[in-house]
């Protein structure tokens, strides 16, 4: 297992290297800093590779470490090469993080436990032009290993599959159509991307489940200062599903920022359905705000998404532009859930 957990991490480090090589790219540094109840100060750094005359080509990595012993190392390559014929989109993470310990379910108590989960995952995909999309096959491996685990009184964590120690290896077909005007600051067009992956229970992966994902963003530009933009995500997986990989909604620096306001993963079942709106203000050339709202939930099925069961997330940011060629940004960040506050400074847009 850590032999092949080598190899994936060889083939995903390797992409950077082809993009770096690219001509005329361009590289930008922005801080990262954050605080929560949960994580307490956080701090780091991102980079950004990305070519002013193919925006769509991007490395970005961030780095980040948390008075309370967590840290987090993730890479992100996306490349479009022979005349937007061909597309590579590789996703690789470290992390190390003393947690909050959640129930599953979208009614899951407050009352938390503790442990600390090491995890390494990675997605590899390479797809072909058709017609309008780009599509093509998708492998995916990841091992999660937890540590010092104390439960809470209510929780039965011999029951949550994979909980302590799971391994999983899948091989799938990805969708992707990307028309924005521009990935870091986009006012006009949409982004869609589409996932089915199927989880195989092989020797040096012992989870056996189905995942599928959908992601559709959209933004309109209302004036030459306003804009709009929001999001649809659903994520289903089936049983047999490991607890670490179940759809999760939360915030997170370098990670998936939705439903910002709530701890990471603080919800977590099967089934996943959100919505996310931005109101974007362009202050300046170098200076934008924003104002946000999320809505969502998680379910063991579609039968049992309950509207009562929604949660909300209110926010506002402030965002400047740190390279004017590549309109690369960095925000301040706070939202507001039901239970807490979040505040940060993170790079670009949460979609």
């Amino acid at each position: 297992m850590r032999a092949f957990s080598i190899v994936f991490l060889s083939l995903s480090l390797f992409s950077p290297i082809i993009f770096a090589k690219s001509l005329y790219a361009k590289t930008t540094l922005v801080p990262v800093a954050f605080y929560s109840p949960e994580t307490s100060v956080a701090a780091g750094g991102a980079i950004t590779l990305s070519s002013p005359s193919a925006p769509h080509n991007r490395l970005a990595g961030i780095a980040y470490v948390t008075l309370k012993g967590q840290y987090r190392i993730s890479e992100n390559t996306a490349m479009n090469w022979k005349e937007d014929q061909w597309r590579f989109e590789a996703d690789l993470s470290y992390s190390h993080f003393p947690d909050r310990l959640y129930s599953p379910g979208v009614d899951s108590s407050e009352e938390y436990g503790e442990f600390t989960l090491h995890k390494f995952n990675t997605r590899m995909s390479i797809q072909r032009r058709l017609k309008n999309w780009h599509f093509g096959p998708t492998v995916a491996y990841a091992v999660y290993k937890s540590y010092d685990i104390e439960p809470a009184g209510n929780q039965n964590i011999e029951d949550w599959i994979g909980f302590d120690r799971a391994s999983i290896f899948g091989i799938g077909l990805n969708l992707t159509q990307d028309r924005r005007d521009h990935p870091f600051d986009p006012r006009r067009g949409h982004f869609t991307t589409i996932q089915l992956t199927q989880y195989l229970g092989v020797s040096f992966a012992f989870s056996k489940f189905t995942e599928f994902k959908l992601s559709h963003r959209r933004y309109w530009a209302i004036s030459n200062r306003f804009s709009w933009a929001g999001a649809v995500h659903f994520n289903y997986s089936s049983q047999q599903t490991p607890y670490h990989s179940l759809p999760s909604f939360g915030d997170q620096a370098g990670g998936v920022r939705l439903m910002r306001g709530y701890y990471n993963h603080r919800f977590r079942d099967q089934c996943l359905i959100a919505i996310q709106n931005e109101l974007r203000i362009l202050i300046t050339k170098r200076w934008t705000a924003m104002v946000f709202c999320d809505v969502g939930q998680v379910a063991p099925n579609l039968d049992s998404i309950r509207f009562r069961s929604y949660k909300v997330t209110l926010g506002l940011g402030i965002g400047f532009f740190v390279d004017k060629a590549t309109r690369m940004p960095v925000f301040i960040e706070g939202g507001l859930s039901k239970e807490g506050l979040s505040l940060g400074v993170k790079p670009m847009a949460a979609f």
